[in-house]
């Protein structure tokens, strides 16, 4: 379960070294977020605008923001920003996240659960650590966290490296004012990511 603490309650990817702009096909289709273009069972974030979007093998990456995304396929990484896939909501913050459709489910953890709560202008984010990994088996080489947060949902601009798998919490302190959103993923010894937690949100007035 994740968690945060502070003021007013408000996705699978396998990093690896990720390749440039070159993998880039010629164009990206644009699609809604029910478009059947949008083939993924379910997409996991993997960057902000402007990051790089890590992962290993193939996968469909979508880079948009508020339901409107451009779509295309990828391999061993690419980076996140309109000069790849083109700008399909001109003047808004946009993130890229991967398909999770075709993760190798016993490699994989399971998603952190979380929990926040805040005091002043700190966030204290919790979380239960996952036990096995996404077939069910059980998961023997937890490594860490990756709490990841922003101020638009959906878009998270700063990440906080957590490599002991025994550490449970995080305060994010002396943030301004603003409502934050933030999610939790674990990774195994291979830095094989999992799922994201469910996005909680919390707000510093």
């Amino acid at each position: 379960m994740l968690s945060a603490c502070g003021g007013s309650n408000g996705g699978d990817a396998k990093a690896t070294t990720a390749r440039g702009d070159g993998d880039r096909p010629a164009e990206a289709s644009l699609a809604t977020e029910d478009s059947s273009d949008a083939t993924a069972a379910a997409w996991s974030f993997c960057s902000s605008e402007q990051g790089m979007c890590t992962f290993s093998g193939t996968r469909q990456v979508r880079y948009g923001n508020g339901g409107l995304y451009k779509y295309a396929t990828y391999n061993d990484g690419v980076r996140c920003a309109s000069s790849v896939f083109g700008d399909p909501v001109p003047g808004k913050v946009k993130a890229c996240s991967v398909s999770v459709a075709q993760t190798d489910d016993a490699e994989t953890p399971t998603a952190p659960q979380t929990r926040p709560t805040t005091q002043g202008g700190n966030i204290t984010l919790a979380w239960i650590a996952p036990r096995t990994n996404a077939d069910g088996s059980p998961l023997t080489d937890l490594a860490g966290y990756r709490v990841r947060y922003g101020t638009s949902s959906g878009s998270y601009s700063s990440t906080v490296e957590i490599d002991d798998p025994h550490k449970l919490n995080h305060v994010l302190k002396g943030l301004p004012s603003s409502t934050y959103y933030l999610i939790v993923t674990a990774y195994n010894s291979a830095n094989i990511e999992s799922l994201a937690s469910v996005e909680v949100s919390k707000s510093i007035e």
